[in-house]
C-alpha cells in the first residue's frame, strides 16, 4: 500500500540515505531534506551544482558530494 508519493522538481542523482524520522535526497537541485511519514521537504541545501551519491548520515552530521567535487559536511540542527 503506498503511503505517499512527492514530485521532486528536479532529477534525483543517487541512493536515499536515512536519520531518524528523515529521508535525505540527493538531486541535480540539491540536497532535500524530507519528513519519512508524509514526504513533505523540511529544507534544501543548494550549493548549484547538485549532489552525487547518497549522503552518509552519521547522528547530527550528513557529509554529501557535490557534483562540482565538493565534498560537505553539514550540521543537522533539529
Amino acid at each position: 500500500k503506498q503511503r505517499w508519493a512527492r514530485a521532486l522538481g528536479t532529477a534525483p542523482s543517487g541512493a536515499l540515505s536515512f536519520s531518524g524520522d528523515l529521508i535525505f535526497i540527493p538531486t541535480e537541485g540539491g540536497l532535500v531534506l524530507a519528513r519519512k511519514r508524509d514526504g513533505v521537504s523540511i529544507a534544501r541545501f543548494a550549493d548549484g551544482f547538485g549532489f552525487a551519491g547518497a549522503p552518509l548520515v552519521v547522528g547530527n552530521r550528513v557529509f554529501a558530494l557535490s557534483n562540482a567535487g565538493i565534498a560537505y559536511s553539514l550540521v543537522l540542527i533539529r
